[in-house]
C-alpha cells in the first residue's frame, strides 16, 4: 500500500515538475520571439497579445498540474482510509473467531473434567452401596451360621471388592484427569503456535 502510494505521489510530482519546466521553457522561448518582433516591428498590440497568450498558456498548464496532483493526493487518502476501514474490520471479525474457539475449547475441558467427577461419583456411591449390602449379608450370614471362619472370609472377600473397586475408581478418575490435562496443553500449543503463524502472515502482508 505504502509502495503504490509513493509511486502514485513520486509520478505525480513528476508530472507537475515537466510542465513546469516545460511551461518556463516554452515562456522564455516566447518571450525572446516576443523580444526579436519588438525589435522587428515594434507593435506594442502585437506584443502584449503575445504576453498575454504565454502567461494564460503558462498558467492553463500549471492550474493543470495542479489540479492532477489534487485528484492523485485525494484518491491515495480516500484509498488509504478505505484499506484502514477495512483492516479495523477483519481486526474485530478475528477477534471473535478467536473468543469463540476458546470458549468452544474452554466448553470441551469443562465438559471432560465434569465428566470425570460424574463417574468418580458413580462409582464411590457404587462402592458404598455394594460395602453396605455386603456387611449386611455378612450380618445375615453370621446370624444364621454362626461360623467364625466363614465370617472372617466373606469379609476379606467384601473387602478386597470394596478396596479392588476404589482402587480402580481412583485409577479412572486419574487418567481421566491427566488425559485431560495433557488435551488442554496440546491445545494451547496449538493456539499458540495458530497465533504466531497468523503473526509472521500479518507482519508479510504489511511488508
Amino acid at each position: 500500500r505504502w509502495r503504490g502510494y509513493k509511486a502514485h505521489t513520486d509520478y505525480a510530482f513528476t508530472i507537475m515538475g515537466i510542465v513546469s519546466l516545460q511551461s518556463f521553457v516554452r515562456c522564455f522561448l516566447q518571450t525572446r520571439q516576443y523580444q526579436n518582433l519588438l525589435w522587428r516591428r515594434r507593435s506594442i498590440n502585437e506584443s502584449v497579445t503575445r504576453i498575454q497568450s504565454s502567461w494564460r498558456c503558462y498558467k492553463a498548464r500549471s492550474d493543470y498540474a495542479y489540479t492532477i496532483w489534487s485528484v492523485i493526493c485525494i484518491q491515495s487518502l480516500i484509498r488509504c482510509r478505505l484499506q484502514i476501514h477495512n483492516y479495523h474490520r477483519w481486526q474485530w471479525q478475528n477477534a471473535n473467531a478467536k473468543a469463540t474457539k476458546i470458549q468452544s475449547r474452554w466448553r470441551g475441558y469443562k465438559a471432560h473434567t465434569d465428566y470425570a467427577f460424574t463417574i468418580m461419583g458413580i462409582v464411590s456411591l457404587q462402592s458404598f452401596v455394594r460395602c453396605f449390602l455386603q456387611t449386611r449379608q455378612y450380618q445375615n450370614l453370621l446370624w444364621r451360621r454362626r461360623s467364625i471362619n466363614e465370617s472372617v472370609t466373606r469379609i476379606q472377600s467384601s473387602w478386597r471388592c470394596y478396596k479392588a473397586r476404589s482402587d480402580y475408581a481412583y485409577t479412572i478418575w486419574s487418567v481421566i484427569c491427566i488425559q485431560s490435562l495433557i488435551r488442554c496443553r496440546l491445545q494451547i500449543h496449538n493456539y499458540h503456535r495458530w497465533q504466531w503463524q497468523n503473526a509472521n502472515a500479518k507482519a508479510t502482508k504489511i511488508q
